[in-house]
């Protein structure tokens, strides 16, 4: 990566200069290293001389200078640094060293923007975990997608990266799941608070002779319920969405005994010994307050059940037991209220609350041509994750999902999905790729072999020198969005790169009369096919060959 490669120069230069002031090097100043807005031409810019004059109580410009001419001692990399005020230092990147970075792209092929950041470190990322209640909505589909995306990025960056799925098969949600099973097996109206919608009947018939028969028993029919609509739906749902969960955990297994006591005993023990449990009014108490929480919380009733509280402290102690050095929860932006006494409860447990990472994503209004839509209900009481899938597909499905962050509110055009246009944004991008294709089709039927050894130095057009300067950002985006838990980054990333792609096709032929320099423009689209690709694939979208 170019940007590494860049840091370790100037790391370089900064010790230089720290040493010429008399100043330990061990101590190491914090600085930026970003491409500069698109008023200045420089390809990269930093701010170190800043950060080091306020360190040494210099002037900035001095420290600029200074800083840029030990820079400027790298020939072979930097064709010029200059520094600005109030002491910013541009540096301009020798074309040998893009012409390299395009070369390593071909030759790198699918693991191009692969890294090993995170060095085999366990990272469980706990994501949609929607009550087995019935289908999984449109909602549930922006965390699926952001979760998937995230997992895929940080697996490719080296992380061992474990995708789970908490199935809250405990409590009453799951007590009026089965009640409503039966109501709508015999045609009556599901309970108070109680499940509705047709997809209950189809889970009703299919399991017909089963219920009559267990009709006395409720827990078999809880058992059945929950395991038919995971399957038939959820499973089903997140396997065509292109999502397959490593682990399913059920709420269920924090109670089963082992050695004569159940997770649950096994983690509250532990808030007991380090004193952050009291007894009340016959209950017990998590001392949440003490976490930033407005008060503090009932763990155990007076009955002895546990709350929803006590299951997810239980959960989130078992996930630390495992291993997992950091854990991602992915939720909704409703359980905002949640996150204090839940980062509470793991560091009275004895970790660093900083290990466990709570996203929350925002609604998805759905709209065609910005008025709000009401789809079918035949499935349920809600808009379906399955619904949205048959109408526009998973890669517009996907693609819509990671347009914005997640804390902003997503508005899913479906009219704008569906369109077979340059306007519908993953279109435009997988056009890209497939128009890549297209030129090597028709390459070969002219004769014309692809040799990734072609001379990288006859790419002088200034649309060309775009293209791959943007190329060789991707595997820094990819250590942005995984450092951030941001990954839609990277669908912003893929338009402007297929938005620059598209210009240079339209004014450029690819295969021109001049022989080599048909080569190195096979190998500038070369690249680019391999980094929409990789991209795409981080998003678990496909990269047709034909549009």
């Amino acid at each position: 990566m170019i940007k590494k490669e860049l840091l370790l120069i100037i790391d370089k230069a900064v010790k230089k200069v720290m040493m010429n002031h008399g100043e330990a090097e061990t101590r190491m100043p914090r600085y930026n290293v970003e491409v500069p807005p698109g008023n200045i031409k420089a390809d990269y810019a930093t701010n170190a001389a800043m950060i080091l004059a306020s360190r040494l109580k210099e002037s900035t410009l001095k420290i600029a200078g200074e800083l840029a001419t030990e820079l400027s001692l790298e020939k072979k990399y930097f064709e010029a640094v200059k520094f600005m005020k109030p002491g910013f230092i541009n540096i301009y990147i020798n074309k040998s060293v893009f012409y390299n970075e395009l070369e390593n792209i071909i030759r790198e092929g699918h693991k191009y923007g692969g890294g090993n950041i995170g060095s085999k470190r366990k990272v469980m990322i706990e994501f949609v975990s929607a009550n087995p209640t019935g289908p999984s909505h449109v909602g549930h589909g922006r965390g699926a997608a952001l979760g998937d995306c995230l997992a895929n990025i940080m697996k490719n960056l080296g992380f061992d990266v474990t995708r789970e799925y908490y199935v809250n098969d405990v409590g009453n949600q799951i007590n009026l799941l089965a009640d409503s099973l039966v109501c709508a097996g015999e045609g009556k109206p599901a309970p108070e608070g109680g499940y509705g919608g047709d997809y209950l009947k189809e889970v009703y018939n299919e399991g017909r002779g089963f219920i009559e028969e267990n009709s006395g028993d409720r827990e078999a029919i809880k058992k059945y319920a929950v395991e038919k609509i995971i399957e038939k739906y959820i499973k089903k749902d997140m396997g065509d969405f292109g999502l397959v969960f490593d682990n399913w955990f059920y709420e269920s297994s924090l109670f089963k005994e082992k050695d004569g006591k159940n997770k649950i005993d096994a983690a509250v023990d532990r808030l007991k010994k380090k004193g952050y449990v009291y007894e009340k009014g016959g209950a017990l108490w998590f001392k949440s307050t003490e976490f930033k929480d407005d008060k503090d919380r009932v763990i155990t009733r007076k009955d002895k059940t546990g709350t929803y509280l006590a299951s997810d402290i239980a959960y989130h102690y078992d996930k630390f037991k495992r291993g997992f050095e950091t854990v991602i929860n992915i939720w909704g932006a409703d359980h905002h209220g949640y996150i204090d006494r839940v980062k509470g409860s793991v560091k009275a447990l004895g970790y660093d609350p900083d290990r466990l990472k709570i996203l929350l994503y925002q609604l998805v209004n759905l709209t065609i041509g910005g008025k709000p839509v009401i789809m079918s209900k035949r499935k349920a009481n809600y808009v379906t994750l399955r619904q949205v899938i048959d109408e526009v597909g998973s890669d517009a499905c996907r693609f819509f999902y990671l347009m914005r962050n997640a804390n902003s509110p997503l508005d899913f055009d479906l009219e704008l999905a569906k369109k077979q246009s340059q306007e519908n944004p993953v279109y435009y991008v997988q056009y890209a790729h497939a128009r890549v294709c297209s030129i090597f089709r028709e390459a070969k039927k002219m004769g014309v072999d692809f040799n990734p050894g072609c001379d990288a130095g006859l790419l002088k057009e200034p649309e060309e020198l775009i293209i791959i300067k943007k190329l060789i950002t991707y595997p820094d985006l990819l250590v942005h969005c995984c450092n951030t838990l941001e990954p839609h980054h990277l669908t912003g990333y893929l338009q402007d790169l297929a938005g620059v792609f598209h210009r240079y096709y339209t004014k450029h032929r690819v295969i021109v009369n001049d022989k080599n320099l048909t080569g190195s423009r096979l190998m500038l689209v070369k690249a680019l096919q391999v980094v929409v690709r990789n991209g795409l694939k981080m998003m678990g979208i496909s990269a047709p060959e034909k549009m």
